[in-house]
């Protein structure tokens, strides 16, 4: 079983998130899973990035 940790601006992204009247569940999903499991299933699989991020 893992903890989670999470970072101050993790907290403030998150606040902001909510004022913006944008949803949580997704991340708050993942996030029990990676907890209880370790991994994610197939369905978060990972994907090229793009744009600033490519090749990170």
């Amino acid at each position: 079983m893992y903890s989670l940790r999470t970072t101050n601006k993790f907290e403030k992204d998150s606040v902001l998130r909510v004022k913006r009247g944008l949803s949580l569940d997704v991340l708050e999903k993942a996030v029990n899973i990676l907890i209880t499991k370790g991994v994610l299933p197939l369905s978060y699989k990972q994907h090229k990035l793009k744009g600033d991020y490519s090749g990170h």
